[in-house]
């Protein structure tokens, strides 16, 4: 690092220098004032201060306060478009500084004011560089994410509404949504942070891009429906709009397929936000969502990421009642009904791993019945289904204590053995 208060405090002042294009020293530091390469330079060292953990946040916090931000702040009003994007991100860095140098209330409602002064025209204004925009809505990201409750009603939802233009603008939307994705990470710790302003407006807007061709607008657009469901709070605290949930739902169970698994995975786990948070959504999700999942659990494809947020969505299905066990597990053996001996190895594995897994979650006598039935069906069965059923009690096994109920592990125990010499290699294995 560059030292310690002093060095800083030295470090600032001649940056000051620098940036500052009315000090009295102008005349005297002409060439250097008017340098705009030069006060793109001093922005990235100050950057680099802010950012680097090698000093006292404290330290810092000390020196930039009085001397360097309200310099900083008016470099967003320069000319040159590199100079008030870099200024941007030095701003972007400051709330965080504040937090980790223990700034007073006082401190940070001041900073918080100064900062959404300098943030709010770039936000609006639509006629400026792409970096610019998009370092705007960075910067308001930290602002509100980290300083939320220094700033007024009022500012806050001039903020929300500016990220909703921004949103429903082609150039600026992957920003955009990156930057609620930010501010409705922080609303899940946060409970002074309220989105419900604009929950209604987003979600629709997002619905609509995970329709687009763009993968990269779609899975910005999955990943901060997913963070934003987390913010909804209970079913009383955010008013939602007819329909909403309807059509969401409907547009992620377009996605949930095996021919791209990684946004197959953010969908599923987008859907499975939106249960657990809202339960009454369960008829929507079994209606939208199950023959989606149904579907994708027959495809030898399924693994990993989205193999393993398909598992957690169904035990939230059947946690919230949108589906009940035993329905939900008839559904999933079925499937292997259905494919008849040409479902593979990896697909019976993966319907086995979602039957243990529901199973787990259901009430202690209903698995017990469950594990009972299992047992039998291993001995009066062939072929896939006597498959199904073996991996479905090693996977349970794996899951709850089965030695814990009386008789099941030694009748396990025994029926593993018999399948060892059995002539089918796949029982086998």
């Amino acid at each position: 690092g560059i030292g310690g208060l002093e060095q800083i405090t030295s470090v600032f002042r001649y940056m000051k220098s620098i940036l500052d294009t009315d000090d009295d020293a102008k005349l005297r530091r002409q060439v250097m004032a008017n340098s705009k390469s030069l006060k793109l330079e001093a922005l990235c060292l100050v950057r680099i201060m802010l950012s680097c953990k090698k000093h006292r946040p404290a330290d810092i916090k000390q020196a930039l306060l009085p001397i360097l931000l309200p310099e900083i702040c008016q470099c967003v009003n320069e000319d040159w478009y590199k100079v008030i994007a870099e200024a941007l991100r030095v701003i972007m860095e400051i709330p965080s500084l504040l937090v980790a140098g223990s700034a007073t209330k006082e401190e940070m409602d001041n900073v918080a004011n100064s900062l959404y002064t300098a943030i709010e025209p770039k936000l609006s204004e639509h006629d400026l560089d792409q970096e610019i925009k998009e370092c705007a809505l960075s910067a308001s990201a930290s602002l509100l994410a980290i300083l939320h409750s220094s700033l007024s009603m009022d500012q806050t939802n001039r903020f929300f509404t500016l990220l909703l233009e921004r949103l429903k603008n082609e150039t600026t939307r992957i920003a955009a949504i990156k930057t609620l994705s930010i501010i409705a990470k922080a609303a899940q710790t946060n409970s002074d942070l309220d989105l419900s302003p604009i929950m209604n407006e987003t979600l629709s807007q997002l619905s609509i891009l995970l329709r687009q061709q763009s993968r990269a607008v779609r899975q910005g657009a999955l990943e901060c429906i997913d963070t934003m469901a987390l913010c909804l709070g209970h079913e009383s605290s955010v008013s939602m709009d007819d329909g909403l949930f309807d059509s969401v739902l409907k547009d992620l169970s377009d996605i949930v397929v095996d021919t791209d698994l990684h946004l197959c995975h953010v969908a599923l786990s987008a859907s499975n936000s939106i249960l657990k948070a809202r339960p009454s959504t369960g008829s929507l999700v079994k209606c939208h969502i199950l023959p989606a999942i149904l579907t994708l659990s027959k495809s030898p494809l399924l693994q990993d990421a989205a193999l393993a947020s398909l598992l957690r969505l169904l035990e939230q299905i059947v946690l919230s009642d949108a589906v009940s066990f035993d329905e939900l597990r008839g559904l999933l053996a079925g499937l292997i009904s259905e494919g008849g001996n040409k479902a593979g190895k990896q697909v019976i594995s993966n319907i086995a791993e979602c039957i243990a897994t529901i199973a787990v979650v259901t009430p202690p006598s209903e698995r017990e019945s469950f594990i009972e039935n299992t047992i039998s069906a291993i001995t009066g069965s062939l072929g896939n289904t006597k498959q199904l059923n073996l991996l479905v009690a090693g996977d349970l096994g794996r899951k709850v204590n089965l030695s814990a109920i009386p008789g099941v592990a030694n009748s396990l125990q025994m029926i593993f053995l018999q399948c060892l010499d059995s002539d089918n290699e796949d029982t086998k294995h």
